[in-house]
């Protein structure tokens, strides 16, 4: 089946996430007519999941989340999929399949975290990190 989105530019802007260089800590992609594209960039998650409620259509990020403690900080991914309020049954049926497909070329994803209608609390999405990410020692106090 062919990708409906270029998978270099997607790699691309995963890894300016992924890059310690920069305080970029999600992108987002959506729907240009059949095709996916980059969206938006940010530094603060919650600017995604504002953007995420306005769209109110198919949105796909990709995040960066740190995780650890004092001792161990490590930097986690995940990729987020909204569908919208507006986003009409065969649009909906579709992103199924291209979420996944975009996941596979987006690196190092340690959670994959869907919302329907409205986004979810940033604290929930962060703490599906966590334990994704194995090992707290913050939670033997």
């Amino acid at each position: 089946m062919a990708k409906n989105y270029d998978e270099e530019t997607i790699y691309a802007e995963c890894d300016i996430v992924r890059c310690d260089d920069n305080s970029t800590n999600w992108v987002s992609f959506v729907y240009d007519e059949k095709t996916i594209v980059t969206d938006q960039k940010g530094e603060d998650i919650e600017e995604l999941l504002k953007h995420m409620e306005e769209n109110k259509d198919r949105v796909f990020a990709y995040i960066r989340v740190e995780t650890g403690d004092e001792m161990s900080k490590r930097q986690k991914f995940a990729f987020l999929t909204f569908i919208g309020t507006d986003a009409k049954p065969l649009n909906k049926a579709r992103v199924s399949t291209d979420s996944k497909s975009l996941q596979s070329t987006c690196p190092d994803v340690a959670v994959n975290h869907f919302m329907d209608g409205e986004p979810d609390p940033l604290e929930e999405i962060i703490e599906k990190v966590r334990k994704a990410g194995g090992a707290n020692y913050n939670a033997q106090a």
